[in-house]
């Protein structure tokens, strides 16, 4: 049986913060870019749908003639993806940009599935749950799906840094989902990309799962607590059997 290797190209909170990101892509140029959410611009004086229409977009459609796939999710923060996805905004979105709910989509043979749902905050932002909640909508993740994408960390709770973990001169404090780590010792997904913690480490973590499998995850956000362009991609390639 022959194998083959699909190079995956991995990022999240943009925070409309574009600089460098195109030419990072070609350079790479990955079959797959994912991007683990908060996508949106954070300031409010920049016109979103303006941006994405016009500045966002306009740069997938450039990488589709590439033949990348945009393999996304919303953030806490994507509020223009949100409102385009309960049908209050009207685009034609490219066709390489592949907008993932709660569901599964297949690439080069390999099984992505997106999830945007992050622990509860305080009221203000998309997708922030209860914890009954989280249970609920990380019970839909698939077993042994290749590549789950997440806006939330799992919460590792590792006594060191870790990528659930956000850290400034004060305190450390874990951010992640319990819930969602439960789900992945259970589903042994091949690879976990998510966001949300800038702070959060950006080293190689994994998670021992079910049967003696292991899940590899990573924080991928562009952006530092400040929201300066800091990360740059996480490129992984991943076998798939032909």
């Amino acid at each position: 049986m022959s194998k083959t290797k699909v190079k995956i190209a991995a990022t999240s909170d943009i925070h409309g913060f574009l600089e460098g990101l195109d030419e990072e892509v070609r350079s790479i140029n990955p079959h797959v870019l994912v991007i683990a959410g908060d996508i949106h611009p954070c300031f409010i004086h920049i016109d979103a749908d303006r941006w994405f229409r016009n500045e966002f977009f306009p740069m997938v459609r450039e990488w589709a003639k590439k033949s990348i796939y945009v393999v996304a999710i919303p953030g806490n923060h994507d509020f223009w993806l949100t409102d385009y996805l309960s049908g209050k905004i009207e685009c034609e979105l490219p066709h390489n940009f592949h907008l993932l709910l709660d569901m599964e989509e297949i690439f080069y043979g390999l099984h992505f599935y997106g999830t945007p749902w992050v622990p509860w905050i305080n009221g203000r932002w998309c997708f922030e749950a209860s914890d009954k909640t989280l249970e609920y909508q990380f019970a839909g993740i698939p077993e042994r799906v290749d590549v789950l994408v997440t806006h939330t960390p799992p919460h590792i709770n590792h006594q060191q840094i870790d990528i659930s973990t956000q850290h400034d001169q004060r305190y450390w404090r874990h951010f992640g989902s319990k819930e969602l780590l439960r789900e992945v010792k259970l589903k042994a997904p091949r690879y976990l990309f998510c966001g949300h913690i800038h702070s959060g480490s950006h080293e190689f973590h994994t998670i021992e799962c079910a049967n003696d499998r292991v899940c590899c995850a990573y924080n991928v956000s562009r952006v530092d607590e400040g929201y300066n362009v800091h990360y740059p991609l996480k490129t992984v390639e991943v076998e798939v059997k032909g």
